[in-house]
Formats: structure tokens, C-alpha cells, sequence
């Protein structure tokens, strides 16, 4: 068995026949793991933008990479899948791995935009890198952690690679895997790319933005202080914002206040709930507000 961790650069542009946007790649990087997690090659490729000349601002102070250096040495989307799937060789035996789903997403995107095909053709099996460290690294939370926070809590060291470049992430990512590396954990968290894989990955997330929403739980809209572990009292009525709810709690007998986000967003497998608290130490009610 194989494991190819890969990873995407990518630049939002928008699609006048969508009418929307797609994060068009821009980069691909892959580690080549054998059954021991020993590298065997990698793979890393620059594609030339076919939609917008222009890199996002932000994608340029990420990547350093430049719209010069993507026209003159980067290949079309096309021609990149296809060296990537000639890198991968017999796909029997290989399962890909990514940091989340986004890439795949993304990845899926281009292959129906560019191709007009409703699958990854060499995409058999696969893992999402993210879901199976979050036990590991972040029991305690809901917010799905990012790569360079988990590796960081897995003690690896970050100066050793570049972050926001597909090559060194994936690498990063590969290093996860073998500090936690778990093979019945490894079956448990390994998909089969089949009709309902893809169909999965083509719905597209909806946030809830509506209290009411019978969805919502709202058994998990509640705080509990950090000093003496008991129930935190509604100081302010939950309001709606442009990523979910928020609103702020209070300990009376510890004058605390935590200020709670949420956010709810609806997948094809379920719900994705993502909860972030801010606290202010002894601070008057009058300063505090929702917004």
C-alpha cells in the first residue's frame, strides 16, 4: 500500500458562465509514502492560470508566487492531471490523503470545469488527513484545526518546512500521519471514491443563519466558566452575523464574560458546527456588546 498526501495551491477567481467563483489551482504538490511511511517521491507541479491573469493579493503574499512565474513556468490544468496520474503509476494500490476536503473539492471543481468530468479519475481511495488528527490533537473542541496548529501540537518542528506552498504542506501533512499513524484508525477513516463519494463532494456547504432552524442544536449555544467549571449565565441574546451567532456570557461569582461564536453549516453527512470563545477578565457590563 501506497499513501500519496496531497496538496493544493489554488486562486478564487470568478466565472462569468458560473455566475460564481472557483478556486482555480494553481499549484500541486504530493509526498509518495510506502507502507512504512518512508518517502518515495514527490511530485510538484505549477499550472498556468486559464481563467484570471491575475493572482489574488492575498495568494501572492501567501504563496510568493507571481503571475510571471505561473505563465512561464506553469502547464495547463490538463497537462498537470495528467503528469500527476502518470507520477501515481498502477492506482490499485494507492490511497490519497488531503488536509481536509477542501482540496478535493477544489480539485473536483477544476476536473468538471476544465474536463467536464463529474469525478477524479484517479482518485480510488481516500482519507481526510484533517478528520482523522482532529481526535488526536483536538479532542476537546469542535473547531477543526488547521495543519501547522495540529502539527505544532503533535511537536513537530515548523521551521523545517515553507507553509502555503503545495510541496512543503504536503510534506508537513506526511510528517502528521507518521507521528500518529494507526492502521486500524487508517481503515476506519479510508473512502471508497465511488458514485456517492462525488456526489457528496458537489454538495455545496450552506451556513444556517436562521435561530429557528430546527437543524441547529441548541444544546451546544452555552458556556462554561474557566475558572470554577460551573454554567455561564446568558448576559446577551444570540444575534445573527455574517459567519453564524454570537452572543456573551457571564460569571457572576468570577466576573468573567466569554464572548461565544458559532456557526453551523449543513453537509451532505451532517452538520459541520464550529465554536470559538473570546473571555474578558473584569470588565463592566457596558462594555461589553454582541457586535
Amino acid at each position: 500500500m501506497r499513501y500519496v498526501i496531497i496538496d493544493l495551491e489554488w486562486n478564487n477567481v470568478y466565472v462569468k458562465r458560473l455566475k460564481g467563483f472557483i478556486n482555480e489551482i494553481i499549484e500541486v504538490g504530493a509526498v509518495m509514502l510506502d507502507d512504512s511511511l518512508q518517502e518515495m517521491d514527490t511530485f510538484s507541479c505549477l499550472v498556468k492560470s486559464q481563467i484570471s491573469k491575475k493572482l489574488n493579493s492575498r495568494v501572492e503574499e501567501l504563496t510568493h508566487l507571481t503571475n510571471e512565474e505561473l505563465a512561464i513556468s506553469g502547464v495547463s490544468f490538463q497537462a498537470a492531471m495528467k503528469y500527476f496520474s502518470h507520477w501515481l503509476n498502477d492506482k490499485n494500490d494507492v490511497i490519497v490523503l488531503s488536509w481536509g476536503n477542501g482540496d478535493i473539492r477544489s480539485l473536483l471543481d477544476n476536473y468538471r470545469f476544465f474536463m467536464e468530468t463529474e469525478t477524479i479519475p484517479f482518485l480510488h481511495s481516500y482519507i481526510d488527513l484533517q478528520s482523522y488528527c482532529q481526535g488526536i490533537v483536538a479532542s476537546q473542541t469542535l473547531n477543526q484545526v488547521g495543519l501547522s496548529a495540529a502539527a505544532e501540537k503533535i511537536g513537530i518542528d515548523l521551521s523545517l518546512f515553507h507553509n502555503h506552498r503545495a510541496l512543503d504542506d504536503s510534506r508537513l501533512a506526511a510528517e502528521c500521519l507518521r507521528q500518529t499513524f494507526d492502521i486500524d484508525k487508517i481503515k476506519r477513516y479510508t473512502e471508497a471514491c465511488d458514485d456517492s463519494f462525488f456526489r457528496r463532494l458537489l454538495f455545496k456547504s450552506v451556513l444556517i443563519t436562521d435561530l429557528d432552524d430546527p437543524k441547529i442544536d441548541h444544546a451546544l449555544m452555552r458556556c462554561k466558566c474557566e475558572r470554577c467549571g460551573k454554567d455561564m449565565e446568558l448576559f446577551h441574546n444570540w444575534s445573527s452575523t455574517k459567519n453564524g451567532f454570537r452572543s456573551v456570557f457571564i460569571c457572576h461569582s468570577c466576573k468573567i464574560y466569554k464572548r461565544c461564536t458559532i456557526r453551523f453549516v449543513e453537509l451532505t453527512g451532517g452538520m459541520d458546527i464550529k465554536i470559538s470563545y473570546r473571555t474578558a477578565h473584569e470588565l463592566t457590563e457596558a462594555d461589553h456588546d454582541t457586535h
